[in-house]
């Protein structure tokens, strides 16, 4: 490999959604970019998939909602067809010690009860949630708390005590005792106060065709260029410019460098120069969610169902995605991607048998994200006390070197349109300041 830098104006670490948007607005902007990724594909954390289980599946990232303007702003402008799950007709869900089942209203009214005691100051906490910083000081004061620290204070039956926990460790794809309760205000301001709209924006639409074709049609509209399969060791500022080098020996030269590599995955990354985020504390403890999607095909054609659990249950939340060739196939989430093995079609089956042992299942298929060496987590949640310190640091710009993607968006932190919105806004600060 030959040892001469490569010239650009700006490099990109990171060819998921954030990276390929940053990269169209800057090369599209007159700028020579330049995106390096260490997978054999784009996408980053959102993959799609051809799977076992018979059909296309999403082993990352999935759901977009109106709400969401960056994303929907692209589905519109590519013309992405869209594609609804659909709504359940039963619920199960664990009340203390048993599986209790329902409709689905019945279990809403149990979440009900707890959400209007757990979620009156989001408002106050975050009046602009699209422009979080600086946090307000109800926001400061309340970020030392976790979710699990709340919930214990509500007066709650076991039963609605034990709903309100599994909401909320499905949203953080952690234990509820992980994430910050700051984080849960922040979304809930996101959804207009709305629990249920909550619900809506982050299970109800999907692409047709896969978040695979929408990125596609994305990168089909920029002229950076991609490297696949090339893994960034460093990262050394200067005042003159950025210089980036690879595992491979090669390295770049650029005025400018955007990192998109997820908070657990930066110390992945030796920084040196005037800003090194991969010493942040919140670096270094990582965020919260640990947690693991697993898919799995099931017997016969089914009515669509949800079942919800707990911080303790290995699978917190499965429910019905869709038919195939007379047989349903189920998505679900653990809290924690250490107590399964989302491949092992026996422990799966096992964990689905909590709440529907009457279900035999034909095939299952996961991707460990908290394993992948490039991720290291899920999407972002963060813990107690991370809000009000280095997260802020994260969401600013620092000399040459730029942090962007979901996990740094401003808006919808850990969704698509969150990872679009920081690499559009990242570029066009670096373009502006280019061009002052």
């Amino acid at each position: 490999m030959s040892t001469q830098p490569v010239n650009a104006d700006v490099v990109i670490v990171g060819a998921g959604f954030s990276g390929i948007a940053a990269g169209r607005e800057l090369s599209n902007l007159g700028q020579k970019t330049i995106i390096v990724e260490g997978r054999d594909r784009i996408g980053g954390r959102t993959w799609t998939k051809e799977s076992p289980i018979g059909l296309n599946l999403e082993m990352g990232g999935t759901w977009v909602h109106p709400s969401m303007a960056h994303v929907w702003s692209e589905i519109n402008r590519y013309n992405i067809a869209l594609h609804i799950t659909p709504f359940a007709q039963k619920a199960w869900w664990r009340a203390g010690q048993q599986i209790n089942s329902g409709t689905p209203d019945d279990l809403a009214c149990l979440v009900d009860v707890g959400m209007n005691e757990f979620l009156p100051q989001a408002g106050e906490a975050f009046p602009f949630p699209h422009t979080p910083y600086p946090l307000t000081d109800l926001a400061r004061q309340l970020d030392a708390k976790s979710a699990a620290d709340v919930i214990e204070t509500l007066d709650l039956t076991e039963e609605q005590r034990s709903v309100l926990d599994g909401i909320w460790a499905l949203h953080f794809n952690s234990v509820s005792s992980r994430g910050g309760f700051l984080t849960a205000l922040r979304w809930a301001a996101l959804a207009n106060n709305d629990w249920r709209y909550l619900a809506e924006i982050t299970e109800r639409y999907k692409l047709v065709n896969g978040t695979q074709e929408l990125i596609n049609a994305m990168h089909r509209d920029s002229q950076a260029q991609v490297v696949l399969n090339t893994t960034v060791e460093a990262i050394t500022e200067d005042e003159q410019g950025v210089t980036i080098t690879t595992s491979e020996g090669q390295s770049y030269r650029a005025k400018h460098v955007i990192v998109t590599a997820p908070v657990n995955a930066l110390k992945n990354i030796t920084f040196t120069g005037p800003y090194d985020p991969a010493s942040l504390g919140i670096a270094e403890e990582g965020q919260a969610a640990n947690g693991l999607k697993v898919w799995m095909r099931v017997k016969g054609n089914l009515e669509p169902f949800h079942c919800l659990g707990t911080s303790e249950d290995t699978f917190v939340w499965i429910q019905y995605e869709t038919e195939l060739d007379g047989d349903s196939v189920l998505v679900a989430f653990s809290p924690d991607a250490t107590r399964i093995d989302g491949n092992n079609i026996d422990e799966v089956t096992q964990a689905l048998h909590v709440f529907r042992p009457d279900l035999e299942v034909l095939e299952v298929d996961s991707h460990d994200w908290v394993a992948d060496p490039f991720a290291q987590q899920t999407w972002v949640i963060y813990r107690p006390n991370q809000l009000s310190a280095d997260a802020e640091t994260l969401h600013t710009k620092n000399t040459r070197i730029w942090l962007a993607g979901a996990d740094y968006a401003h808006g919808w932190t850990s969704f698509i349109d969150g990872a679009i919105e920081a690499g559009i806004k990242t570029a066009r600060n670096i373009y502006r300041g280019e061009n002052k």
